[in-house]
């Protein structure tokens, strides 16, 4: 990284920072740093080779090179990209990830004579049936 890179990505996240005032969106060994603790700081030029920059904001939290994030269908991804200065993409890229993998949701569709016979045949439990039950009452 040439040093007007250095200025140009501490700009980038200063930016950052401003949107998300509770963000450490600078590291060095696993110590994060807000961006104006580390450019006053006398030896900044010094130390940029050990410097990370968050490439973005997900969920209120920095992304860096290596953190895992999932996808909406759940699967996990490694970042594998430093600098995102130069490959032009920006947070919106991120808004599809999550830290967390997604829920799944499942929806049966039944029809009414379907539960009525699932419940005489028992092919459900004692609480899914009383459930079903209670539903059914509720529909008519």
């Amino acid at each position: 990284m040439k040093l007007y890179e250095l200025y140009e990505e501490a700009a980038r996240v200063a930016k950052m920072e401003e949107a998300y005032p509770n963000i450490y969106p600078m590291r060095i060994d696993n110590h994060y740093y807000r961006s104006k603790a580390l450019i006053g700081y006398a030896n900044f030029e010094k130390c940029f080779e050990e410097l990370e920059f968050a490439l973005a904001i997900v969920e209120g939290k920095p992304v860096f090179k290596g953190d895992e994030l999932y996808d909406m269908y759940g699967t996990k991804c490694t970042v594998n990209f430093t600098d995102i200065h130069n490959l032009k993409i920006d947070s919106a890229y991120f808004e599809s990830y999550s830290w967390n993998p997604p829920k799944r949701t499942v929806m049966i569709e039944l029809l009414v004579d379907d539960v009525k016979n699932m419940i005489a045949n028992q092919f459900i439990n004692h609480r899914t049936a009383i459930a079903c039950s209670k539903a059914l009452e509720n529909s008519k």
